[in-house]
């Protein structure tokens, strides 16, 4: 399928702000780049999973990030879509809430600017986060040591996002323990991955009132969706975008 020049420019203005987020860091290792070929080769390592820097597969891991901000700027989009549904409903005057008094429209309105300004802090901080673990990745050469002897990374990253994928399902299902023990192995192997030590603390909170009703579960879906989605499978994220549909 051909990309729009739409999303072309918007994938490209996307890219900028994950590096600009590497240079607020000061990486030395992203300085020495630039100060020797530029900010647009540079920008090749968001295309050649293949390019390392300094022996580091840096291009994959900004990949990485720029695919999971994509799926939290898709969420973005679709709260804006609502606000603007919403205040052109006010301004119209049309009656579309279950009360027929548009008037409750400037609540719900204030309530979704709300939620995109928590999906937006929410966005900053894993960013933010990630990009700390790519700097991590790659220290000063001058301070990076022999990689320890341990078990394929990789392993790991499977192991903890199956673990993470089973949490979301059982979600889904209103399965709250599948759910919690998932979360809580996900978060014992990895707990900077992705947010799954935000969604374990999240559904360990409720150990003693476990969500029963269906509201309870679209609370937990809403939290999930507006402050801890970062990495998210994108069908896993379509699925409790849903479940507000069927309300």
């Amino acid at each position: 399928m051909q990309i729009g020049q739409e999303e072309k420019t918007s994938r490209y203005a996307l890219g900028w702000l994950i590096l600009d987020y590497l240079r607020a860091f000061t990486w030395p290792a992203i300085a020495l780049f630039v100060v020797m070929f530029g900010w647009n080769d540079l920008m090749l390592l968001l295309r050649d999973r293949e390019v390392n820097l300094f022996g580091v597969a840096i291009g994959q891991k900004v990949e990485g990030v720029q695919r999971r901000a994509e799926g939290e700027l898709q969420d973005i989009a679709f709260l804006v879509g609502q606000l603007e549904e919403r205040l052109n409903a006010i301004e119209n005057g049309e009656e579309t809430d279950s009360s027929q008094n548009t008037q409750n429209g400037a609540p719900e309105a204030r309530a979704l600017t709300q939620q995109i300004e928590t999906k937006i802090d929410s966005l900053r901080g894993n960013l933010a986060r990630e990009v700390e673990q790519v700097q991590m990745a790659a220290p000063p050469v001058q301070q990076r040591l022999p990689p320890p002897a341990t078990s394929a990374p990789g392993k790991r990253e499977q192991r903890v996002a199956s673990l993470e994928r089973t949490g979301f399902e059982a979600m889904l299902a209103r399965d709250y323990e599948t759910a919690l023990d998932a979360f809580t192995k996900a978060r014992e192997i990895w707990p900077g991955y992705h947010n799954v030590a935000e969604i374990q603390r999240l559904l360990a909170v409720r150990r003693d009132d476990p969500p029963q009703t269906e509201q309870d579960w679209l609370s937990l879906f809403e939290m999930a969706l507006i402050k801890f989605s970062w990495g998210m499978p994108d069908d896993i994220r379509a699925a409790m975008r849903a479940e507000f549909k069927r309300k």
